[in-house]
């Protein structure tokens, strides 16, 4: 029954960021449909993970991972680099170590 409601909406919503100009908006619409629900849930809808697993019939972890995936899948496409990735992070010298 949830999906049935919130489906539609989302297909939808998926369909008009398709045929949108806003390099975004494609990228949004080219995700998976999981992490294309999550992603839209989350950051457009303001829905919590707790919310989004109960509309989505999946748990909190996963929507999470969703998330995190289609925000990778994202600056990909984008040529942009994620923040989820901690590749060339940099140590912080302490007081003693410049010295």
């Amino acid at each position: 029954m949830r999906r049935v409601v919130i489906s539609p909406a989302l297909l939808d919503t998926q369909a008009r960021l398709a045929t949108g100009d806003h390099p975004v908006h494609k990228a949004l619409a080219k995700l998976p449909p999981k992490q294309f629900d999550a992603i839209v849930l989350r950051g457009w809808m303001n829905k919590s993970a707790e919310e989004i697993a109960w509309y989505t019939g999946i748990t909190t972890s996963t929507v999470d991972y969703h998330c995190r995936k289609a925000r990778e899948r994202l600056a990909q496409a984008l040529g942009r680099t994620s923040r989820t990735k901690k590749a060339g992070r940099t140590t912080r010298k302490t007081k003693n170590q410049g010295e």
